[in-house]
């Protein structure tokens, strides 16, 4: 899995049986993207354009780069590709169209993730199953999230109502309760405040959230940002990196210039994270607080997004899935790992309720070696 953080490729070797909805993550590793790499794939996903070699390119360069990647973490695990049934590949989302558009006349939804599976599955030796949400785009979905489906299997409980928090580039949240699942992007998770920070000092993120901490909230920002029409449109919904981004732009935000305005732009950028993903979850349990809130992804790690949570969510107990035995760094991979055995298994995949769609579809295409 790589994110919309666009940071690097997180790998999960997993033992998964769909049948009983159980999984064990056997071994992990990540491993970065070059900062070259990186600044390639942001220009096209943030600018929205390409030049069509380029894209050619760098979509086969990414299944070779994911392939030499999955080979070390076999090596890692100390298990051969023989022992491994299939892989699962998300991709590298550059083009996420959830909202629908003219084109010649019709109305259309669209996404696009590189790093090609056929690269991969003939390097590696292995069935590979990419390309998940063209198969919801298909009967009418957004697309997005994909993940709710495995949050439900893995972290739900009868008695309790629970949410599932991820923070990467965008987060999205999953509402469990009384045997339902409901589940929507909230908002920016980590994309605004990691591009001001490379803006402002020169770094790829907040590491621990310790700017956040040392600066204030500017409340009239912070109200203006709230006022986008991404915080207005119906939930659930399914937010693309490129309308995220812009939400600065679009509110004609100015980056500070005296030093101590800085920290109060990365604090109030990080307060627009933790309200987003409240707001987000009174809208989808109809102004419940959950027993608890799970924190997975990279911004779980963020000591200001912990802190801030703790206070919105006062009557619930906050923790990461590390509590219930997926480390939040690896429950997207995860999640890819099992929706693809759901694949081989012909069974469906995404949440009608969740993405819009029509119905419930099978997900994934299929390479094979």
């Amino acid at each position: 899995m790589s994110g919309t953080s666009v940071d690097g490729l997180d790998l999960s070797y997993c033992d998964v049986d769909t049948s009983q909805r159980t999984l064990r993550n056997l071994h992990s590793l990540s491993i970065p993207y070059s900062a070259e790499l990186k600044d390639r794939i942001l220009a096209i996903a943030e600018q929205g354009q390409a030049r069509l070699a380029e894209l050619a390119a760098l979509h086969t360069y990414l299944g070779h780069f994911y392939a030499a990647s999955i080979s070390r973490l076999f090596e890692e695990a100390s298990v051969s590709a023989d022992e491994v049934d299939l892989i699962g590949s998300h991709g590298q989302t550059i083009a996420h169209l959830a909202v629908p558009s003219e084109l010649l006349g019709s109305t259309v939804r669209g996404t696009l993730q590189i790093g090609e599976a056929e690269v991969i599955a003939k390097r590696t030796g292995v069935i590979t199953v990419s390309d998940f949400r063209q198969g919801d785009i298909a009967v009418d979905g957004c697309g997005a999230p994909l993940t709710p489906l495995y949050h439900w299997s893995r972290f739900s409980d009868p008695h309790q109502k629970r949410i599932v928090v991820n923070i990467g580039g965008i987060s999205n949240i999953t509402y469990l309760a009384e045997g339902a699942c409901t589940a929507t992007d909230a908002g920016p998770g980590n994309c605004l405040v990691d591009q001001t920070m490379r803006l402002l000092f020169h770094r790829e993120y907040d590491c621990d959230g310790k700017r956040a901490l040392q600066g204030k909230v500017n409340k009239e920002l912070l109200q203006r940002l709230q006022s986008d029409l991404i915080f207005q449109r119906r939930f659930p919904l399914s937010l693309d990196r490129k309308e995220t981004v812009e939400l600065l732009q679009r509110k004609a935000v100015k980056l500070p210039e005296h030093e101590d305005e800085k920290s109060d732009m990365i604090t109030t950028l990080s307060e627009l994270t933790t309200w987003a993903i409240h707001f987000a979850t009174l809208q989808l349990s109809g102004g419940e607080e959950p027993d608890k809130v799970l924190l997975c992804g990279g911004g779980a790690l963020n000591r200001y997004f912990v802190a801030r949570l703790e206070s919105l969510f006062a009557n619930s107990v906050v923790e990461t899935t590390q509590n219930h035995g997926s480390d939040p760094k690896y429950v997207e991979a995860e999640a890819f790992a099992y929706l693809a055995n759901l694949t081989l298994d012909s069974a469906t995949g995404n949440l009608p309720q969740v993405t819009g769609s029509i119905r419930p579809a099978i997900l994934g295409k299929i390479s094979q070696p």
